[in-house]
């Protein structure tokens, strides 16, 4: 009985834990704020590149690539520094990556006009080469 008793009391604690509307991360803003992908290797270092659609200003890129077991989190040093929607940005140094490999990303800031947060997530393949037709 003693033991009925507290996995009902655990359960009905952790019930209340989560309904906790107190949100202290909350992520709402434009949807429509996207990301061009591309990447580039320079003497066996890859790196990616990305390309706002607005002008914003990243907090943190959340990077992975299940298959490979890479997990990143790059974190901004100048959260107020704003990244064009004209320009192309370098990002992370990688080993190992290849063509084919299937990545995620997930962009998370403010738009640079009025501060609204956005999250946005990106499906990335590394380009495979295409293969030369006479």
């Amino acid at each position: 009985m003693k033991k009925l008793l507290c996995a009902v009391l655990f359960m009905v604690t952790l019930i209340y834990m989560g309904c906790n509307k107190d949100d202290s991360n909350p992520v709402v803003g434009p949807s429509d704020i996207t990301f061009q992908l591309s990447s580039q290797t320079v003497n066996g270092v890859s790196s990616f590149l990305f390309k706002p659609s607005e002008n914003v200003k990243l907090d943190v890129i959340l990077l992975s690539c299940p298959s490979q077991s890479v997990y990143d989190t790059i974190a901004s040093s100048n959260p107020n520094r704003v990244y064009s929607k004209d320009s192309v940005y370098p990002f992370g140094d990688y080993s190992g990556i290849q063509r084919g490999q299937n990545w995620n990303f997930t962009f998370t800031g403010k738009t640079s006009g009025n501060n609204t947060s956005f999250s946005s997530s990106v499906s990335f393949s590394v380009p495979k080469i295409k293969a030369n037709s006479k």
